[in-house]
């Protein structure tokens, strides 16, 4: 009689299977951990990656954030989800993949902005409405 390839003992199948299906539910139950959360936060830490000056940066978003109640009425998930909209993509099906484009789409926004006239003006810096907002989200994000 030959013997499989791959044979393991019945006790090492069943070790290794009750395993397989313990995992999902194991990080399903961590607290304080979601998928969605821990994907909008490597979002949110890419586009702060994209601004030249992050300190000065969290600076204007500072000024910023306590002038104007609409961005104070955000939390961290949602002004990175409201950014992802402004740039094009969906929070719900965006990836690693689909962000590839992530800097031209805020230049190309941020053009539209200023075509637009959807500025600012914080502490003598004429900004648009996108990179104020991603100002915002930096200082956000050291804050929340």
């Amino acid at each position: 009689m030959k013997q499989p390839a791959a044979s393991c003992s019945r006790r090492e199948f069943l070790k290794f299977t009750s395993l397989l299906s313990v995992t999902p539910v194991f990080t399903a139950f961590i607290v304080g951990c979601s998928r969605d959360e821990d994907q909008l936060g490597t979002h949110a830490e890419r586009m702060i990656g994209l601004l030249n000056h992050p300190e000065r940066a969290r600076e204007l978003g500072e000024l910023y954030h306590s002038q104007e109640t609409e961005i104070q009425q955000y939390s961290y998930e949602d002004l990175t989800r409201a950014l992802l909209i402004t740039l094009g993509f969906d929070p719900e099906t965006i990836s690693e993949h689909t962000l590839v484009s992530l800097e031209d789409r805020f230049r190309e926004q941020v053009r539209l902005d200023f075509l637009e006239e959807n500025v600012v003006v914080v502490k003598g810096w004429m900004l648009s409405r996108t990179e104020i907002w991603l100002c915002s989200l930096a200082y956000i994000s050291t804050h929340s």
